[in-house]
């Protein structure tokens, strides 16, 4: 803004209708800045068709149609609509609406009305002061230079301000090269590369499955084949789903181990307790809750619980279970049972007692597999009433907890409480079931069922493979879970027997075939898991490019990712001149020597100290947040200091060597672009905006002061080569916005060509 000259003689005649040439839209990468022609004063090119005359020659009040007026009362210094929307060029009306500064050569804008006819030139074309000049005689030509000198130092203006974010954007990504941080951006991108990729190796992958599954198939069709001939039983036992009643009763196992190492702990707190605190303390908590812990222990329905919940003897069932359904079982139906030994031994070289030896031998396998059953069914029946049991003893130990004389301080019963409190974690979710609805393990109804076709199976078909008859199934042949081996018990039927009985049938044609399915079912299963973890992979980066990309090319820099990258970065990145690795930048100012530190993981703070004095040293704040302001929003506290920097660095324009305050032009100011919200204005500053990318770090819980809160601070971060603290102001009391800049501010999606 500048004042009208009184020192131009010559005699002004300016019509209030004014042409100007048209020229172009403003364009940072443009050196000619021209803005669109207008053919009224103070109109804007997009309105001017409202300043058309009317069919009978006349304006019509844009609110009051209804009003015409001669078109020559248009900006003529007199209001003659009652809206006042005759005179947009010069004031006259004193309405809110905002008056358009065309400024040929320069960036046109809006000021307010009020503004226009006060004697100040506010646009750089000196419109807004079309009656004045009028009036008093001076040439308008004088001032159609200054939108010129305008644009030249705008284009400076531009050029330097692009230069600092080349030269910082080069840092930013030398220091993610040297920390080995992936940008948004890049991260998009190699999605894209890796999802097609796998999409590829996918392809190879189901090619060489279906060959695979193709052998496999003609190789289980001659086996099913083969075996119908050579082992019919055999075949029947292949179709039962044997591995899902293992994998089954490895996972419920598992369960079992957990309830009762949660219980034995339990009891051996309250053991331990009973053997080491002080009873004669009279601490009455403590001692009526040993009272009722020795009541629960006495029980002779529980003494068997508190002996066999023991983890180690599930672990070792749990084993032999698997032997059993693994191995043993297979092995009866696939090598059959032989008898050629007996012919080594005339005691057994006899019909009668091959029978005998068929009988026990049949007896001893349905006698197992009964046992098994029983065992499966009935292991995990018991875990209910084994978490009843661990709450009772687990509500005394939260009533010693909670409710224990503290006065006393007895080491034994300190110490069960805090062996309670780590007890507390393992506990955590073992007293439902799947679907919440009681305590206790259940079982699947598929396992069940498929333990009942197991037994039957068995109990039908080892009596026909040996041809013996009527043998009895005793229930609870095994029954109980005693903590010595049980199988090895068992085996006790056969003491005597020999183990190596001959098979009748013979196997050695299968043994090939089923190698070969082995072979195949493996590699099937290889290439199975590795198409999983690729469909895996796949799903997630699509999901990833999904969610953070619109279009098809272009990248949205979304805060949580750019969150984390700035998180990773600042925890990575190291001071050289510190010990502790951490990276800090310090730098005096206002005789205060600031230090202040990023890494969130290792102690992020801002320490002051005094450069004269006692040189106290305060604590601002520890690293609490790192987020980033909305570079689209004008009043975000990253544009406001950015708009105060470039005040401050680019504040006054010389037109000539003469320091008369009129021969000055401010360059920001003729870049205020008004609005219709009251105290809103915008900077025309286009696309400068987007070289900083709003990084802002909070810290907090300082020093407190006197009379006041706890320190805080926002450090927001300028773009820039290095880095550097360049102010720091308290905003309220002991609040503080400390300016830095560097690389770090520097936005990544900045893509505007110099």
């Amino acid at each position: 803004m500048f004042p009208i000259s009184n020192s131009v003689n010559s005699l002004l005649l300016i019509s209030v209708f004014i042409n100007f040439t048209s020229g172009e839209n403003v364009d940072l990468n443009k050196k000619n800045l021209n803005c669109e022609s207008s053919n009224i004063v103070g109109v804007a090119p997009d309105r001017q068709s409202l300043y058309k005359p009317g069919e009978d020659g006349k304006f019509h009040c844009l609110n009051a149609p209804s009003i015409a007026i001669d078109f020559k009362q248009v900006n003529d210094g007199v209001c003659d609509c009652p809206d006042g929307s005759d005179e947009p060029g010069t004031g006259a009306c004193g309405n809110e609406d905002l008056f358009y500064c065309e400024n040929k050569g320069f960036i046109p804008r809006y000021i307010s009305n009020s503004k226009v006819g006060d004697g100040i030139c506010d646009c750089c074309d000196c419109s807004d002061e079309l009656m004045r000049l009028r009036s008093s005689g001076v040439e308008f030509n004088e001032f159609e230079n200054n939108c010129s000198i305008l644009s030249e130092e705008f284009d400076k203006m531009v050029d330097s301000e692009l230069n600092i974010y080349s030269l910082g954007y080069n840092s930013l990504n030398e220091l993610k090269k040297k920390y080995n941080i992936e940008s948004v951006e890049d991260k998009l991108k190699n999605s894209k590369i890796q999802s097609e990729s796998i999409k590829d190796k996918m392809k190879d992958i189901n090619k060489k499955y279906e060959n695979y599954q193709s052998i496999l198939n003609d190789e289980r069709v001659r086996y099913e084949n083969e075996l119908k001939l050579v082992n019919p039983i055999l075949l029947e036992f292949e179709k039962l789903d044997i591995k899902y009643l293992q994998d089954t009763l490895s996972e419920k196992f598992e369960d079992i181990k957990k309830i009762n190492k949660v219980f034995r702990e339990l009891t051996g707190i309250m053991e331990n307790l009973i053997d080491t605190y002080t009873s004669s303390m009279n601490d009455k908590v403590v001692n009526d809750n040993v009272k009722k812990y020795n009541k629960l222990y006495s029980d002779k329905k529980l003494k068997r619980m508190f002996r066999d919940c023991n983890p180690v003897v599930d672990e070792d069932q749990k084993g032999q279970l698997l032997d059993y359904l693994s191995y043993e079982l297979p092995t009866l139906f696939s090598m059959g049972l032989k008898f050629d030994d007996f012919e080594e031994d005339s005691s057994y070289y006899n019909q009668e007692a091959i029978d005998d030896k068929k009988f026990k031998t049949v007896k001893y396998n349905v006698g197992k597999i009964n046992f098994v059953r029983s065992l499966l069914l009935g292991k995990f029946s018991y875990t209910g009433k084994t978490i009843e049991i661990i709450e009772e003893i687990m509500a005394i130990l939260e009533d010693i907890t909670n409710n224990f004389n503290v006065n006393f301080q007895d080491k034994g019963v300190l110490n069960a409480i805090s062996a309670y409190k780590k007890v507390l974690d393992q506990y955590n979710g073992l007293s439902v079931t799947e679907d919440g609805s009681k305590k206790g393990i259940s079982l699947p109804i598929e396992f069940s069922n498929g333990v009942e076709e197991l037994f039957n199976f068995v109990t039908e078909k080892v009596p026909t493979f040996l041809e013996v008859e009527d043998v009895p199934v005793e229930n609870n042949v095994l029954e109980n879970n005693e903590n010595d081996n049980i199988f090895g018990r068992l085996n006790k039927f056969l003491v005597n027997v020999k183990n190596d009985i001959n098979n009748e049938y013979s196997v050695s044609l299968l043994k090939s075939l089923r190698s070969q399915i082995n072979t195949h079912e493996n590699e099937l299963q290889k290439l199975n898991e590795t198409l999983e973890l690729n469909e895996n992979s796949l799903k997630s980066l699509n999901e990833f490019v999904e969610k953070y990309q619109t279009g098809d090319e272009n990248i949205k820099n979304t805060k949580e990712l750019v969150i984390q990258e700035y998180k990773d970065l600042l925890n990575k990145m190291k001071s050289d001149n510190e010990e502790d690795g951490i990276f800090c930048i310090n730098d005096a100012i206002n005789n205060y020597l600031y230090n202040i530190c990023f890494d969130s993981k290792n102690g992020g703070r801002i320490l002051q100290k005094e450069l004269k004095g006692d040189g106290n040293v305060i604590l601002i704040g520890d690293l609490n947040s790192i987020n980033f302001d909305d570079i689209s929003d004008s009043e975000s506290i990253t544009n406001q200091k950015y708009i105060e920097y470039l005040k401050t660095k680019y504040s006054t324009i010389q037109k000539d060597d003469d320091d008369e305050d009129d021969n000055q032009l401010y360059l920001i100011d003729h870049l205020v672009n008004e609005t219709s919200e009251i105290g809103k204005v915008d900077y025309l500053i286009d696309a400068l905006y987007e070289i900083n990318n709003g990084i802002k770090i909070e810290f907090n819980n300082g020093d407190k002061c006197w009379n006041g809160p706890k320190r805080s601070a926002t450090v927001v971060i300028k773009c820039d080569e290095n880095f550097k603290i360049s102010n720091v102001q308290e905003t309220t009391k002991c609040n503080y916005i400390i300016e830095i800049v560097g690389p770090l501010g520097c936005s990544s999606n900045y893509h505007r060509d110099k």
